[in-house]
């Protein structure tokens, strides 16, 4: 399959190109690639995370030395020359998406702003005599949270139900 290389973030000095390498649907790697001064590539690309965090969305710190990026529903920080495990904003929580970051200000701090995003479905259950049937009790809802909970399969005897569930955060 072919490689995609979406969302580019670029050092502010123009130093170092930050991406996403999608090697499958729905799955990246996050690299460095070091830039000459006419921005072409200097150097050899270096793995900031693994495929099994699927990271997207980078963003440089105000030093310029770490890269924050979306990944399993919040977002993460790895330093960007000496990659080691990424570390999840605690104070974000849960849904933090596509990350954007200020220079330093006058008083020297940045801001960080980021989009939440969430979904809260659930599983409704009608009752009818056969498959296609006026049913014969309104639409109830009989899996709820407030995440998601979707692709629901039941068992062939009807009793007991699967189903999908995004109530851990991830």
């Amino acid at each position: 399959g072919a490689m995609h290389d979406p969302d580019p973030a670029v050092w502010p000095d123009g130093r170092s190109l930050v991406f996403r390498r999608d090697l499958t649907p729905f799955t990246g790697e996050m690299y460095r690639l070091p830039l000459g001064k006419d921005m072409a590539p200097v150097g050899e690309l270096a793995r900031l995370t693994d495929i099994k965090i699927s990271a997207a969305r980078p963003a440089w710190t105000a030093d310029s030395r770490s890269v924050v990026f979306s990944a399993k529903g919040g977002l993460w920080r790895v330093d960007a020359f000496n990659p080691k495990t990424p570390a999840r904003l605690p104070f974000v929580g849960h849904d933090g998406s596509q990350p954007a970051i200020s220079a330093p200000g006058s008083q020297g701090r940045s801001r960080l702003v980021y989009v939440r995003v969430f979904t809260d479905s659930n599983i409704w259950r009608i009752d009818a005599v056969n498959s296609g049937a006026v049913p014969f009790s309104p639409p109830r809802r009989v899996i709820g949270s407030a995440r998601s909970d979707h692709f629901p399969v039941l068992s062939p005897d009807g009793r007991r139900l699967a189903f999908f569930s995004g109530r851990s955060g991830e």
